[in-house]
């Protein structure tokens, strides 16, 4: 569907918005933008003006008039964690009799019950778990791919990539060739919640910093 405004391309016009119609017509003409075009648009453009833009530059790139989206399912491998998070009301302290660690039958079941739906991908995710060691996630990636050989694989996040390297005492690039090898196929944006170091050290005391996310 083709957005057609009746005057200008965009919402934001007059002089005051000078930045912002500049950079809005260069990201409609598919020109690179500058930093400060970037910010123009980031700070000040409307939502209208940011949904037309994006809508051409898919266009741009998949001009044919499709749309598609995934079919997957969140699982949480365990809800132990050392984080202590505020906001969290999922997460148990690694001595809590109600924290788990998922069976792989319960896994199967899981997976079984996506797949028959017509999911394609599951996200795993789960707490920062004291007591797991690295080869177990790799041994549970290799049986998801080996079970289910066309299954999308979505899992973990930057802190718990974060939180292994430091606790295996490996790179974060050692880390990621590791799961990639066992499996993993792409890495869910998770564990941001908030990028602003003072603010996170009070919301999520033992989670990675702003900066290593």
């Amino acid at each position: 569907m083709e957005f057609a405004p009746a005057h200008s391309p965009f919402d934001d016009c007059g002089p005051d918005f000078a930045d912002v119609a500049a950079a809005a017509g260069k990201a409609a003409a598919g020109e690179r933008l500058e930093r400060r075009d970037a910010e123009a648009l980031y700070f000040r453009a409307s939502l209208h003006t940011l949904a037309r833009l994006a809508h051409a530059m898919r266009l741009r790139l998949h001009p044919e008039p499709v749309v598609t989206y995934v079919g997957d399912r969140n699982i949480n491998y365990s809800n132990v964690c050392v984080c202590g998070c505020r906001f969290c009301a999922f997460f148990r302290p690694p001595e809590s009799p109600e924290g788990y660690v998922i069976s792989r039958e319960g896994l199967a079941q899981k997976i079984g019950e996506t797949l028959r739906l017509g999911g394609t991908q599951i996200l795993l995710q789960g707490g920062h778990h004291p007591d797991l060691p690295l080869e177990w996630y790799e041994d549970l990636l290799r049986w998801i791919r080996t079970t289910w050989p066309k299954l999308h694989i979505h899992a973990f996040s930057p802190p718990e990539i974060w939180y292994w390297s430091e606790k295996f005492g490996l790179p974060v690039p050692e880390i990621l060739r590791r799961l990639r090898a066992a499996g993993l196929d792409s890495l869910p944006g998770g564990g941001a919640e908030v990028l602003q170091n003072d603010v996170r050290r009070q919301v999520s005391p033992n989670k990675c910093s702003a900066d290593a996310w």
